[in-house]
């Protein structure tokens, strides 16, 4: 435990946090149901448009709450966050 601990440690928490969010990214897309094989006869999951919202907006929290704090990761990070808001509206839109 204690290797484990230095090892988390020696790794800057900048890089932990979007690695977590890249998870909440994910998270989204498969509420999203975009990115989950289709079953046996082709069809996709439905969406879930409540829990993908919920996951969009956790990283736009994240990422404005820590502006110029994420280093490398954070200019990737705001391209998923659009990327996935825009697929959030393309799946609203087609259930309407």
């Amino acid at each position: 435990m204690r290797e484990l601990h230095a090892q988390l440690a020696s790794t800057p928490a900048a890089d932990v946090i979007v690695n977590h969010a890249i998870g909440i990214w994910q998270l989204a897309l498969i509420h999203l149901g975009v990115v989950t094989p289709p079953d046996e006869q082709g069809r996709r999951p439905a969406p879930n448009l409540a829990e993908a919202g919920l996951a969009i907006d956790a990283i736009s929290v994240l990422l404005d709450g820590l502006v110029d704090r994420l280093g490398e990761g954070e200019g990737m990070l705001r391209d998923a966050l659009i990327q996935v808001q825009r697929l959030y509206v393309e799946v609203a839109e087609a259930r309407e």
